[in-house]
C-alpha cells in the first residue's frame, strides 16, 4: 500500500500538520524534527498526492533547466545537493533536467549555458544570475518564450521573474556591521572589505547593508581599503598581506571567498588581533572558527536554496502556485566557536 501523510507522522513520532509543514517548507519545524521526518519519507518512498493527480493529466516531462556558479565553491555544491534532491522527491512528476555549473564567474560562459538551455524545449528555468546586461537581454529572450524563471543566492534586475529565493542579503550586511561594531573597542575602527566579482549583485548587496548599518551606527570608521574580484585564496592573501604589513586594521569583513588566504595573511603578519566577520559554513571556515581567526560567520542556507528554487518551479508548472511574494528568504543565523556544536562540520551555510 502506498505511503499517506499520515503513515509518515506515525513513523516519525510527529504530527500530520508537521509534515505537511516540511512538505510545504512552511516555518515552525525545528531541524531535528524536519530531519526525522525527510529519512522516514525517502525511507518508504513517499510523494505528495497532488504529484501523481497531476500526472494523470500529462505524462509529458518538465525541462527545467539550472545553472549554478563555481562547480568547487562548497556553497553552489550544497544548492546542487538540494536541487538534487528536491528532483527526486519530485521524480514521478517526470522532471527532465539540464544543471549547468560555470567554472567561473565569466559572463561570457553563463551565456553559452543559457543558449544551451534555450536550444531545449523548455518550461523553467532556475539560475544564479551574473550581473551583465548581456545576461539580463539573453533572459529575456527565455521570458518572451513563455519559460519561467527563478533566481537563487544572487539576483538581478531587469528580468520577469516568478521569485527570488536566498538570503536576505542587504540585512545581512548590516548584520555583519553590527557584529564587527559589537566586537572592535577602538575608535575610529580601520576596517578592510575583502569581496568577489563585481558582476555578483548578492556581494554588492552584503557591502551596500554594511556600509549603511556603519553610518547609521554612529561610530567612527575607515575603510581603509576594499579589495574586489578576490576569487581564491591565493589572491587574497597577497592582497591582505601587503595591506597588513602597511596599514593598522582592526577588523576584515570578507562578503565570499579567500577565507584561507585571509586567515593565512593575519597570521604570517604576525596580526591575530584582527576581528574577522564572514559568511558561510564551509569546512575551512569552520576550521579557522575554531582556531579563532574567524569571530563569526553568517549563514544562508544553500541547500534550502536549491531545493526551494526547484520545488517552486514544479509547483508553478504542475499546479499553477504563484509564490506570495517575490523574495523568499532561507535563513540567517550567526556562527561563532561557542556554537558550532550546533552545526555539522559538513555543513555548507
Amino acid at each position: 500500500m502506498y505511503p499517506t501523510m499520515k503513515d509518515i507522522a506515525n513513523l516519525a513520532g510527529t504530527s500530520r500538520g508537521t509534515v505537511d509543514r516540511i512538505l510545504h517548507d512552511r516555518t515552525g519545524v525545528n531541524s531535528e524534527t524536519k530531519k526525522r521526518v525527510m529519512e522516514v519519507i525517502e525511507k518508504v518512498g513517499y510523494r505528495p498526492n497532488w504529484i501523481g493527480k497531476a500526472l494523470s493529466k500529462s505524462r509529458k516531462p518538465i525541462s527545467i533547466g539550472i545553472i549554478l556558479l563555481k562547480k568547487n565553491d562548497p556553497v553552489f555544491q550544497a544548492i546542487y545537493a538540494g536541487a538534487s534532491d528536491a528532483i527526486k522527491d519530485f521524480q514521478l512528476a517526470n522532471i527532465k533536467p539540464w544543471v549547468f555549473f560555470t567554472e567561473s564567474e565569466s559572463v561570457d560562459e553563463q551565456l553559452q549555458h543559457l543558449q544551451s538551455l534555450y536550444q531545449q524545449e523548455l518550461q523553467g528555468i532556475a539560475i544564479s544570475p551574473l550581473n551583465d546586461e548581456k545576461i539580463i537581454n539573453k533572459l529575456q529572450t527565455f521570458t518572451d518564450k513563455g519559460i519561467k524563471i527563478v533566481t537563487f543566492n544572487t539576483d538581478i534586475e531587469g528580468i520577469d521573474k516568478i521569485c527570488f529565493i536566498g538570503q536576505n542579503l542587504y540585512q545581512s550586511g548590516r548584520l555583519a556591521g553590527f557584529l564587527i561594531g559589537e566586537i572592535i573597542s577602538q575608535s575610529p575602527t580601520n576596517i578592510l572589505i575583502v569581496s568577489g566579482p563585481e558582476q555578483i549583485w548578492a556581494l554588492k548587496q552584503r557591502i551596500e547593508g554594511f556600509i549603511d548599518y556603519l553610518n547609521d551606527s554612529g561610530k567612527p570608521y575607515n575603510i581603509v581599503n576594499t579589495i574586489l574580484n578576490i576569487t581564491s585564496n591565493e589572491q587574497a592573501y597577497k592582497s591582505v598581506k601587503s595591506i597588513l604589513e602597511r596599514e593598522t586594521i582592526h577588523g576584515i569583513y570578507i562578503t565570499a571567498r579567500g577565507i584561507g588566504g585571509v586567515c593565512s595573511a593575519i597570521k604570517d603578519s604576525n596580526k591575530q588581533g584582527v576581528k574577522v566577520v564572514c559568511f558561510d559554513t564551509a569546512s575551512e571556515t569552520i576550521d579557522y572558527i575554531k582556531q579563532g581567526c574567524i569571530d563569526f560567520t553568517i549563514t544562508q542556507d544553500p541547500y534550502a536554496q536549491g531545493y526551494t528554487s526547484v520545488k517552486t518551479l514544479v509547483d508553478f508548472l504542475i499546479k499553477g502556485n504563484i509564490p506570495k511574494q517575490k523574495v523568499c528568504h532561507t535563513k540567517l543565523e550567526i556562527i561563532c566557536k561557542e556554537n558550532l556544536i550546533h552545526i555539522g562540520d559538513s555543513s555548507n551555510g
